[in-house]
């Protein structure tokens, strides 16, 4: 899977999970997608849709920050009921 960034900046999703020092296991529970998804995705047999194609180019531009979005986000969605 290559990409370009909108700012021009080009990228790969082996590059990012490089840069993030994660495995496939470990980009996938990111992104909550299976591990094949991300195989399919490296491999060319599928596109991330829009949703995770917007993470994966915010990760590529801003790492730290994209992944303590994510993690925060998960915490409020999935929190259980107050009663």
């Amino acid at each position: 899977m290559k990409n370009v960034l909108r700012g021009g900046a080009p990228f790969t999703l082996p590059q990012i999970r490089k840069q993030l020092g994660m495995s496939q296991d470990g980009l996938a529970t990111l992104l909550e997608v299976s591990t094949d998804t991300i195989q399919a995705w490296e491999n060319g047999r599928k596109k991330p849709s829009s949703t995770s194609r917007l993470l994966l180019e915010m990760l590529a531009a801003d790492q730290k920050n994209t992944i303590r979005l994510i993690k925060k986000s998960a915490g409020f969605f999935f929190q259980p009921n107050p009663k």
